[in-house]
């Protein structure tokens, strides 16, 4: 379910605020680079499983799966899903958790993950440096960005995690899921 929001000095498109997400609304791009984005500003919105597009104009269906429909652990406590399906077999999930820290978050998924198989590529701090889409200086908040690679299902994993306390969650949590390009892989 998504909110339209006026935004001051934006008198010709609609700021689109993903309520429950806030800050979680997480894109990771296929880039594997790791944006903090509070307000996505997508030129169409679905209805239900109807195609959307993107900011850069790729299409998209929002639709209401978690991390285990896609094989994945789900943490426990986690709620307030946002999952976008883009061609190609892109996936992204942002959503909250209730307790813990960000921390915390990246230890479950670091060990369930090494578990089933992923192989760990890199570890990245997120707190410093983040910025919206437009370029404008996101707040700072503590974050952790962590990339793991599945041979086998040829799929590469990020996970953002950030501690950003509200009234009803603790750490915000955005995956990307994607497949693995030929002959790409990152170091650890």
């Amino acid at each position: 379910m998504t909110k339209r929001v006026a935004s001051a000095g934006s008198s010709s498109r609609a700021r689109w605020l993903v309520p429950g997400a806030g800050v979680a609304a997480l894109l990771l791009l296929g880039s594997g680079i790791a944006l903090l984005a509070p307000l996505l500003t997508p030129p169409s919105l679905p209805a239900g499983d109807a195609p959307g597009l993107d900011t850069e104009g790729r299409e998209f269906r929002l639709v209401k799966k978690e991390p285990p429909d896609y094989g994945l652990p789900a943490f426990p406590g986690a709620f307030s899903y946002v999952t976008q399906e883009l061609a190609g077999g892109h996936v992204s999930i942002a959503f909250s958790v209730r307790r813990g820290s960000a921390d915390t978050v990246v230890q479950f998924y670091r060990k369930r993950l090494a578990e089933a198989g992923w192989q760990h590529r890199r570890t990245v701090d997120l707190t410093a440096g983040l910025q919206l889409p437009d370029g404008t200086p996101a707040p700072r908040i503590p974050g952790t960005s962590v990339r793991w690679e599945h041979p086998g299902r040829a799929l590469r994993l990020g996970l953002s995690a950030f501690d950003h306390r509200r009234p009803d969650s603790a750490v915000q949590v955005g995956i990307s899921l994607e497949p693995l390009g030929r002959g790409v892989s990152e170091e650890k």
